[in-house]
């Protein structure tokens, strides 16, 4: 049996952020004490972000009415919305 029909990619996401973290702060710092806080929050960053995502995508697709998608497009476009209004009232200040 090949490794590769019974291994998940999923397991590999853990070493690539980590990997990612790590190169990311490595261009931002010098101190390896920095290299490493800075990874770990980026690391939790990116993580939170693709946990965010997949739980997103999963409500999505549980839901089976169409008006369900409606109501998920209006508080997408309203997030949208105050997001801009926001950074509108930030440049002006």
């Amino acid at each position: 049996m090949n490794i590769m029909e019974t291994t998940s990619v999923y397991w590999h996401f853990p070493m690539l952020i980590i990997t990612v973290s790590m190169v990311y702060a490595a261009t931002r710092f010098e101190n390896w004490n920095e290299i490493f806080r800075e990874a770990l929050v980026w690391g939790l960053r990116m993580t939170l972000f693709l946990v965010g995502i997949g739980v997103g995508v999963h409500v999505l697709a549980a839901m089976e009415s169409r008006s369900m998608w409606i109501a998920a497009g209006c508080v997408a476009a309203g997030l949208l919305f105050l997001s801009l209004l926001r950074g509108r009232q930030t440049s002006r200040d």
